[in-house]
């Protein structure tokens, strides 16, 4: 709730400093990480670095400097008027995976493009990102033993299902014959 009303009070007006902006994400993120979860960070831009550092390698560094020693992932998003160039040279060195979905420019690309704000794409685009920040990037190959793992949970859930049926339909037997009973 805060948010929303932070953002709807908040109207574009030039000016996008992204590392004052990228050293509040890795000292917010740092400093709100909880074991046993996953810490990322979004960093959501519509425009290109202005007003403190401009250098990319330089944004870039911050990032990284970040997941190398926080283990804090960073992805950017863009919206109309960010340079997809710098935010996929931002993206890549703060540990997003490469993608070739929702891209601003060429494709593979590191950072995303949700366009002027379109709710499919960002809701697309932040589902991709959990994704991305909670497995790892390099994809095992399918092999028996995931085969079965994925057989065996399969048929524990008809199990799971054909059980609670079982029970739901029982109930429902008992209580149409204490119905009947009081009648």
């Amino acid at each position: 709730a805060a948010l929303n009303a932070s953002l709807d009070g908040t109207t574009p007006n030039g000016g996008t400093p992204m590392e004052a902006a990228l050293n509040g994400l890795t000292k917010y993120t740092q400093q709100n990480k909880q074991a046993g979860r996953v810490m990322i960070g979004v960093f959501i831009t519509d425009g290109v670095p202005e007003g403190c550092t401009t250098n990319p390698n330089t944004l870039a560094g911050i990032v990284q400097n970040h997941l190398t020693t926080n283990g804090i992932k960073t992805f950017m998003i863009g919206m109309d008027g960010a340079n997809f160039g710098t935010l996929d040279s931002i993206a890549a060195p703060g540990g997003a995976s490469p993608h070739t979905q929702y891209c601003g420019g060429s494709s593979p690309c590191y950072s995303y493009d949700v366009d002027n704000g379109n709710p499919a794409a960002f809701n697309a685009v932040l589902a991709a990102i959990a994704s991305a920040g909670l497995w790892p990037v390099a994809q095992r190959a399918l092999g028996w033993v995931d085969f079965f793992a994925v057989a065996a949970l399969l048929l524990l859930a008809v199990l799971l299902y054909a059980a609670l049926h079982e029970v739901l339909r029982h109930q429902h037997r008992v209580a149409a014959r204490n119905a009947l009973r009081r009648i």
